[in-house]
């Protein structure tokens, strides 16, 4: 399933679990920073001295082999004549910047991949094309009793977080958000407000452009990638959240939050409506001995939409995880969520139900980490009993390994299926229904 999945990393191993939504000034910082740079200080792995922090710049070179990677570029999905699998070269560019301070502290990250096409199924150079995820984070006066926190994400993948598309697709996907922070007291209380701005843009992937393999879509953005962008969304939210820190590992957490969707096509494409969800959560959290920790947090969600003809939502919704830490260098969760997201077209929405586990170990020079989910999406409007609904599930093993302080050999393997009921041409075209496998070989390097 797209949902809530972290699939931007396409050559990325050289930055691990990059976040894909929601958090723009860290460039800007970034610059500033560099023009405070000192000469290098130190060997290969420790990067870049700049002031008191370091900049770590890296390069990968690797092959991967994705079995949908020539969906949308030739052929129908559910064509036989052409195997939409094919091999492609992975050149990736990253950098992590870590400026540590008592007045500020600031967090860039991330990585550029070239993804070139071997036209091992057929003719495909032409359609290579650029993949990158960007996070920035910056903390001012971070330990003190007010303070004001910035961030931003930027990805652009050919494996969206919309749940409606299935492949063919490229999204590109920004957030920037600010958060002034109040610690009254000793800091046992903190206090939050703050801005979230969003915007995810749409595109057929490289160059689609023949629109008869797409017929039997009849103009549907879910499945004719040639029409994506009609999903294209800009998003505001503002929160109000709180955490109370009653020992210090168990606390309270609250935030209430409130959003405006709208869509760049307005109310004109598949009956879109503009919506605006309300959120309250609240949560609990705590260590309950040195190896298990438990989190929990359950709310309410009633959507709005435009038209006052459109009944709104009212839903329940949540998260509860547990982790288990099995020793020093080895540790797991596994977890539930169930949430609901404003959605252009006239489904006006989605809900999941998500069920997750990962683990992370390290070995001396092995590092393994692995993560699986099962999702069952739900689409709108309310009391349609009729409406579409998805089953996927996805698994991912990385396991890298290091040469030294500096170098490393990667290796992913990936599965990710989907299936779709109640959808007109689902039958028809797999862009509903497919099963995708991906496997990744690299060499990596860090100064």
């Amino acid at each position: 399933m797209a949902a809530g999945h972290d699939r931007s990393n396409k050559g990325g191993a050289l930055l691990h679990h990059l976040p894909r939504r929601r958090g723009t000034v860290a460039l800007l910082v970034l610059g500033a920073v560099l023009l405070s740079a000192s000469p290098a200080e130190a060997g290969l792995g420790d990067g870049i001295r700049f002031g008191p922090g370091r900049l770590k710049l890296g390069v990968e070179a690797g092959a991967r082999y994705d079995s949908l990677a020539a969906v949308g570029v030739v052929g129908t999905l559910g064509g036989t004549t052409t195997d939409p699998g094919d091999g492609l070269g992975v050149f990736t560019g990253a950098f992590d910047l870590q400026v540590p301070g008592e007045s500020a502290r600031i967090s860039l990250r991330g990585h550029l991949d070239w993804n070139q096409y071997m036209d091992l199924q057929a003719d495909l150079a032409a359609f290579s094309y650029a993949s990158a995820a960007v996070e920035g984070t910056a903390a001012f006066n971070p330990d003190g009793a007010f303070g004001l926190d910035l961030g931003e994400t930027l990805n652009r993948s050919d494996q969206t977080d919309n749940p409606l598309f299935g492949v063919g697709v490229l999204g590109l996907q920004n957030t920037s958000n600010a958060r002034l922070r109040l610690r009254p007291g000793g800091g046992a209380i903190e206090i939050g407000l703050g801005y979230t701005f969003g915007a995810d843009l749409f595109s057929p992937q490289v160059g689609v452009t023949n629109s008869d393999k797409y017929a039997a879509c009849d103009n549907d953005p879910t499945c004719d990638p040639l029409v994506a962008s009609a999903y294209n969304t800009l998003s505001s939210t503002v929160a109000l959240d709180a955490k109370w820190h009653l020992f210090p590992k168990t606390g309270f957490t609250l935030q209430v939050s409130y959003g405006w969707w709208s869509y760049m096509y307005g109310s004109s494409v598949q009956g879109t409506q503009a919506a605006s969800p309300l959120q309250a959560m609240l949560g609990f959290g705590t260590l309950l001995n040195t190896r298990f920790t438990f989190a929990i947090r359950a709310g309410y969600e009633a959507m709005f939409f435009a038209s006052s003809q459109t009944a709104r939502l009212d839903d329940a919704i949540g998260q509860a995880e547990i982790g288990y830490r099995v020793s020093e260098t080895l540790s797991t969760r596994v977890g539930f969520q169930r949430s609901d997201q404003p959605l252009a077209g006239s489904t006006l929405f989605f809900g999941d139900n998500r069920l997750y586990w990962d683990l992370r170990g390290e070995f001396n020079r092995f590092v393994l980490t692995a993560s699986a989910s099962l999702d069952f999406v739900g689409y709108g409007p309310a009391g349609t009993s009729s409406a579409r609904q998805d089953t996927g599930g996805s698994g991912t093993l990385e396991a890298d390994y290091h040469l030294n302080d500096w170098l490393r050999v990667t290796s992913n393997v990936g599965l990710s299926t989907r299936s779709v009921a109640n959808v007109a041409n689902a039958s028809s075209n797999l862009a509903y229904d497919y099963t995708r496998w991906e496997f990744g070989l690299g060499l990596a390097t860090l100064f």
